[in-house]
């Protein structure tokens, strides 16, 4: 163990202990810390904004993709129905059934 006097530790941290005795240091330090916590709120928040922008642009990319899709899919529909000559429900002739009735 080093040999150290017991006087010479409490002058080694020996700090000023109020404003007065820093002499106007302390309020740099504050507004620096303010500074930087405002930095990081502003930050966050446009990082924030810009992502939300990004879902909200490929959401309506994707929905233009999907009614593209859905039309080109109805003309093909169509298209195939008109080859193929289908006729649809409501052209066919109405069947209607018989019933026995007994008297």
């Amino acid at each position: 163990m080093p040999n150290i006097p017991p006087g010479s530790v409490k002058k080694a941290n020996k700090r000023p202990a109020n404003v007065h005795e820093l002499g106007g240091q302390s309020h740099g330090f504050v507004l620096l810390e303010v500074l930087v916590a405002m930095t990081l709120v502003v930050t966050s928040w446009i990082s924030l904004g810009n992502t939300y922008q990004k879902l909200v642009l490929s959401m309506g990319q994707l929905r233009e993709k999907r009614v593209q899709i859905h039309q080109e899919l109805d003309q093909h529909e169509i298209a195939q129905a008109k080859a193929a000559k289908i006729v649809s429900i409501t052209d066919m002739p109405k069947v209607r059934l018989r019933t026995k009735s007994f008297k």
